[in-house]
């Protein structure tokens, strides 16, 4: 993204959603690239007249989802940091 936040991938989720993979790192980066990434949403969809929202879907008859952070659960050797 050119401001440090460590993308693994982007793709649409549907014809209105988006969703951005970024690759894994301590909790004050992850929550400050979290941030970053909310921000840059709000500015891209600005300069094209429109608005960023992650509330939930108004309608079982649109697309939508609410903004969501997965976590990682597997330690820096790669086994399960939970049993």
């Amino acid at each position: 993204m050119g401001a440090g936040v460590p993308v693994e991938n982007a793709r649409g989720a549907a014809a209105v959603l988006a969703e951005a993979n970024l690759r894994h790192s301590d909790a004050l980066d992850a929550a400050r690239h979290h941030v970053m990434v909310t921000a840059a949403a709000m500015e891209i969809a600005r300069a094209q007249g429109r608005a960023f929202t992650s509330l939930a879907n108004y309608s079982d008859g649109v697309a939508g989802a609410s903004r969501h952070a997965h976590q990682s659960r597997i330690g820096t050797n790669g086994a399960p940091v939970l049993p």
